[in-house]
């Protein structure tokens, strides 16, 4: 039961990923992550870049629920040897190339907050060896055994340096995720969601 919630769809020359974070936690926001998602695949939301698309569906959650709906979301396209990304209030996420790493900020406010807010894409080079990185916040704001969070330093550097496919990557920043918080995905405090896209594996 938690607000995390994410949604791949296809087309002729694209993969689409949806990631978003409701605000709240329990049964509250896994209720409106379902509202979302259900939005969201009903919103048209493929015949739009990224960014276009964001700013189409923050107006349609503004229109209907009037800051009832208040959620980060990042969306990237693969595909045709780039990638287009676009990004509601959402803590920053990475692409690499190699070790060339680059932080994807993002480009306007959380969704749900301010009807006339727009979003902007942004576009990188996709190759066989590029790799994308997608999490939400509980990987960087669950707290060590010293109190302290997690922080995003250690993700920046595993990502840039393990090599190897997607599983790879994934796993080893989830064992290095549990020996800094002791603590799994699943038995967190807060939802934990996290993603790993290459071009082939």
């Amino acid at each position: 039961l938690g607000g995390d919630l994410y949604e791949m769809a296809r087309d002729t020359d694209k993969l689409r990923i949806l990631l978003a974070d409701i605000k709240g936690h329990g049964i509250n926001a896994a209720l409106s992550a379902m509202l979302v998602k259900s939005e969201w695949m009903h919103s048209g939301h493929m015949n739009m870049d990224p960014g276009a698309a964001l700013t189409e569906f923050n107006r349609q959650i503004m229109a209907r629920y009037p800051r009832a709906l208040v959620l980060s979301a990042f969306v990237a396209d693969v595909g045709n040897g780039s990638l287009g990304y676009a990004s509601a209030g959402h803590l920053d996420q990475y692409w690499k190339d190699g070790e060339v790493l680059v932080p994807l900020r993002a480009s306007g406010a959380p969704l749900g907050l301010l009807t006339e807010a727009t979003y902007v894409t942004e576009r990188l080079p996709w190759r066989s060896t590029s790799r994308l990185l997608l999490f939400t916040d509980a990987m960087t704001e669950e707290m060590d055994s010293q109190g302290n969070e997690a922080g995003s330093i250690w993700i920046e550097e595993i990502f840039k340096k393990q090599p190897g496919s997607s599983y790879v990557i994934a796993q080893t920043l989830l064992q290095k995720f549990k020996s800094r918080t002791g603590r799994e995905p699943g038995k967190t405090t807060d939802d934990l969601t996290l993603i790993v896209l290459a071009a082939a594996d």
